[in-house]
């Protein structure tokens, strides 16, 4: 009965490569992606992604200052939801504090222009953290700017630490 179907009795001896490829099935799913998913047409050739914008430039980093860029650029994207209100809660203060210096590094990061250079933008950020980082060094709210041990710590702690 099988060889009158298909002309021989074993079908592993076909003349035909394609007609030895015999699908076994025993239960289990495929193996080959294949298989899986089926031939698919040729796909065009496309243009290759345009590069991936991240945004205006912040802060460079220079001499472990990862602390204070981080909070600059997260504090200064909180206060651009909605700077009018942020304007207000420092206008009232004294215009020679250390307050008074952080929201000024605010305000000019804020009126930086968007259509000059990144480079530019990015050098000029530095020089606004830079001042700041150095009014901080000044008012004794940090006491080295430069150093590698953790700035939220106190001093006790971080001496313990070091000498362990």
């Amino acid at each position: 009965m099988v060889a009158a179907n298909i002309g021989r009795t074993k079908p592993t001896r076909a003349a035909q490569p394609d007609e030895k490829k015999r699908k076994k099935n025993d239960g289990r799913p495929p193996d080959t992606k294949n298989e899986l998913l089926g031939q698919g047409k040729s796909k065009k050739k496309q243009a290759p992604p345009s590069p991936i914008q991240f945004g205006p430039p912040s802060y460079p980093w220079k001499a472990n200052s990862c602390w204070l860029d981080t909070s600059l650029e997260l504090l200064f994207l909180c206060a651009m939801r909605n700077f009018d209100d942020f304007t207000t809660a420092f206008e009232s203060g004294p215009q020679n504090s250390a307050v008074s210096a952080f929201y000024s590094t605010l305000n000019l990061r804020r009126l930086i222009a968007e259509d000059v250079d990144d480079r530019i933008v990015s050098r000029t950020l530095g020089e606004h953290r830079d001042r700041f980082r150095a009014l901080l060094k000044k008012r004794k709210v940090v006491k080295n700017v430069t150093s590698a041990s953790p700035l939220m710590v106190c001093d006790d702690v971080a001496e313990t630490v070091q000498e362990n």
